[in-house]
């Protein structure tokens, strides 16, 4: 579809509107959610639908899988879009932007808490900003930077700190099954290997394969040569 739209000269628009657009809904807005937000405003002006799948978005806005679907999910939690599955990876993706959220670039909203002393703080510089899940800019925060499972094939911290994988109150995580099945996908598309289903990744994901400081009281940890009891391990 992409080729025919090329072959067609065939263009979105980025208005002024999302171009000058830092802030929605308390949350920081960046360039690839505007990328993102044309496409969903410049498919549903034209009163079409915008289909895409998590691939081609994260090729679009220069990440892997799992970080777009991060974005994606906070988009859609900040209220920016909607999001409806269709099959398999692809979603129907539609704007919903209310202007009582929106701060732009010249807007007094802008300024930060700082900004109350006789400093003032540029925009563009929020000091101490923690590094969301989100963000590819730096090194560490970069999938391509970083090892996807240590040397005994269990699922790296680094990695488990960009997924969108729940966790309760004291930092464990709820199920361990579904953070294997993302660092084994993402591995085998690193290492061309044809990528299976969820559900048999999964299946094979073992408690050991995650640290375990992260894994909930109670949890089964069996070694590596131990036959795995799959009803104990399986946490929702």
């Amino acid at each position: 579809m992409s080729k025919q739209n090329r072959d067609k000269g065939e263009f979105i628009k980025i208005e002024y509107n999302l171009l000058d657009l830092v802030e929605y809904n308390g949350v920081e807005v960046d360039a690839a959610m505007k990328v993102i937000l044309s496409l969903a405003i410049s498919y549903d002006r034209e009163t079409k639908t915008y289909y895409e799948s998590v691939p081609t978005i994260g090729k679009r806005i220069g990440r892997s899988d799992n970080p777009t679907r991060a974005l994606l999910k906070k988009m859609e939690e900040a209220g920016m879009i909607r999001r409806e599955t269709q099959t398999g990876s692809t979603s129907k993706i539609s704007p919903t932007l209310d202007a009582s959220l929106m701060v732009f670039i010249d807007d007094e909203a802008v300024k930060t808490p700082a900004q109350t002393s006789a400093e003032v703080v540029s925009p563009d510089v929020v000091p101490n900003k923690p590094v969301t899940e989100t963000e590819s800019d730096t090194p560490e925060n970069n999938p391509a930077n970083i090892e996807f499972f240590d040397s005994n094939g269990v699922v790296t911290e680094a990695f488990i700190k960009l997924t969108d994988a729940n966790r309760y109150g004291d930092g464990t995580l709820k199920n361990f099954r579904y953070v294997y099945w993302l660092a084994r996908q993402a591995q085998d598309e690193r290492d061309g290997v044809p990528v299976r289903t969820k559900e048999q990744y999964m299946g094979e994901a073992q408690s050991w394969h995650v640290p375990p400081h992260l894994l909930p009281k109670g949890t089964s940890e069996p070694v590596h040569d131990e036959e795995p009891n799959e009803d104990a391990n399986f946490l929702t």
